[in-house]
């Protein structure tokens, strides 16, 4: 998945995502400044990033973004420290 990492995010959001086997879904509006779309909301049980793990983590899950070339929002609020090796082209995320 290409994931971009967001400070402005609080929950992960997926785009055009199916959910299979997913927790209690919640119909939700994700707001943004260039307008609204209809999300559903679930619990993801673990996802894994590189070496780390998430348990728990909430996600918003939108049917559709007209012309995304990402997957999806990734909170770096999920994360104690986010390292950008920019020369390298790698990034280091160390878990709360």
């Amino acid at each position: 998945m290409n994931l971009v990492l967001d400070s402005g995010s609080s929950d992960l959001v997926l785009y055009n995502a199916k959910m299979r086997g997913s927790a209690p879904v919640v119909d939700a509006l994700l707001s943004t400044s260039s307008g609204s779309i209809a999300t559903h909301t679930a619990v993801i049980p673990s996802l894994a990033i590189g070496t780390v793990s998430l348990r728990g983590l909430r996600a918003a899950f939108s049917e559709s973004l007209q012309g995304a070339d990402i997957d999806g929002l990734l909170p770096t609020r999920l994360f104690s420290a986010v390292y950008f090796n920019n020369s390298e082209g790698y990034v280091v995320l160390h878990p709360r």
